[in-house]
């Protein structure tokens, strides 16, 4: 059914009833994917999963996404945020807001950068409210093919889209390999 290679997973209150649940984005063989939600139960354990939201093939490939989850809007339901890597080198970075029922609506891309700037294989990304406004943020760290790396915080506005991130810290090549660091 289901093949461990092919999934990312990211967890959040998604339905907004004080459990966490998990999304599950699963990225098919021949380019169509389809996000995923598991309810939690008061037992800790999980119900079937339900998808909503789905592409046909050669949309979006499992291998360039990273997914990381967190209350972007302030609704005080957790929203999913995926980043594609595309062929050319073009990052965009997409929100899945989602439904009171704990389902994902379609996304919304609200930030990209050239192609040849960024490659998803470089970037791990996590979400957190680093700024204290009740809003989750998206932290990126990329690691620079000659040792430099960076931090990045993409802030959400009120409807949870991502404008140019801030990069926070950073250091001189031969320093940090992203390919060493794991975000969590």
């Amino acid at each position: 059914y289901w093949w461990g290679e092919n999934v990312k997973l990211a967890s959040g209150d998604f339905d907004g009833n004080g459990r966490d649940d998990v999304a599950a984005f699963y990225g098919y063989n021949d380019g169509h994917a389809a996000l995923f939600t598991f309810k939690s139960g008061a037992d800790g354990g999980f119900a079937s999963p339900v998808k909503s939201w789905n592409v046909p093939e050669n949309h979006w490939w499992g291998k360039n996404v990273k997914l990381t989850a967190g209350d972007y809007d302030g609704n005080g339901r957790a929203d999913v945020a995926a980043m594609y890597g595309y062929e050319d080198g073009a990052i965009s970075l997409f929100t899945f807001a989602t439904a009171a029922d704990g389902t994902f609506g379609n996304p919304v891309k609200s930030w990209t950068t050239e192609p040849g700037n960024w490659w998803i294989e470089n970037v791990q990304i996590a979400s957190g409210d680093y700024d204290g406004n009740g809003r989750s943020d998206v932290s990126a760290f990329y690691g620079y093919s000659d040792g430099r790396a960076a931090f990045y915080t993409f802030k959400p506005d009120a409807a949870g889209r991502f404008g140019t991130p801030l990069r926070s810290w950073n250091v001189p090549e031969n320093y940090w390999w992203g390919d060493h660091v794991k975000l969590a």
